[in-house]
């Protein structure tokens, strides 16, 4: 701001903030990668193939060597902010802007992060429903289809899974939610944004998920099917060297990868 502005000028007590994007998928990943990738750029995750089982007939049996599967958990993305608060400004200000960007910056890489984990999803098992989902039936029967695809898989009723849906798809879906009204449980959907349970899974509704250009790709899946790793998250105040005023700096690296994607489905459907 120029000294020619400084007089007139009084900062309201109420600050405006962009509205957040409903972040609900980086939480719901497997995590235990992470602490190996440290210091490295990439992680090799080893998969274990089943021995085949065979007839015993009292002959020399068979020794096989089973072979292993690996693929890569890269450390990709890296995503940074850095902003400035000059002292003229901090001087006539009554609410604390810095605060405030501060707390805005972290809600963008969190965004960041989300919208990842969004588009990487697609490389889970896909489901395309050509046909637009335009009734409460309609998106019964999407999510039903892709619940039958991971017990095909090998997905047991008793594992722990997660359906995340856009708004549009939400409001067609939530008259077959079950609400939980129990202390626990009710606790659980307000502070974590799960809106109801189906087929034992909790549901979540996000505006994050990715959009091809003409379908939406929801998502439906266990814990273990995306892996994700951050391996830094660093926030840092500081004075610029030629400026009178604060800047805050941050940096986030991370990865995220469909590790099992017999494990999750990438429901592709459109409204219209």
């Amino acid at each position: 701001m120029s000294y020619a502005n400084f007089k007139g000028e009084y900062w309201s007590a109420y600050i405006q903030t962009e509205l957040a994007k409903t972040t609900v998928l980086t939480e719901f990943c497997d995590y235990k990668f992470e602490p190996e990738s440290k210091g490295a750029d990439r992680v090799r995750i080893v998969g274990i193939n089943k021995p085949t089982v065979r007839d015993y007939t009292g002959a020399d049996i068979t020794i096989e060597e089973v072979p292993d599967s690996a693929q890569w958990l890269l450390l990709d993305k890296q995503k940074y902010f850095a902003f400035t608060v000059d002292d003229v400004d901090k001087a006539q200000q009554k609410p604390d802007v810095m605060s405030t960007l501060q707390k805005q910056a972290i809600v963008a890489l969190a965004e960041t992060e989300d919208s990842a984990v969004a588009a990487e999803a697609v490389n889970l098992t896909k489901i395309t429903k050509t046909t637009a989902v335009t009734t409460e039936a309609l998106a019964i029967a999407a999510i039903d289809e892709a619940f039958e695809k991971l017990w095909d898989n090998g997905v047991g009723l008793n594992v722990e899974c997660q359906i995340a849906v856009t708004p549009w798809f939400y409001n067609l879906f939530k008259g077959k939610l079950i609400n939980i009204t129990d202390g626990n449980r009710t606790n659980s959907i307000v502070t974590s944004g799960v809106v109801g349970y189906y087929n034992n899974a909790e549901v979540k509704m996000t505006n994050n998920l990715y959009n091809d250009g003409t379908y939406d790709c929801c998502v439906v899946r266990t814990k273990t099917a995306m892996a994700f790793a951050r391996q830094v998250k660093e926030v840092e105040a500081f004075r610029p060297e030629k400026r009178f005023s604060d800047a805050l700096k941050g940096l986030n690296v991370f990865g995220v990868k469909a590790v099992r994607p017999e494990e999750g489905i990438c429901l592709k459907v459109k409204k219209s």
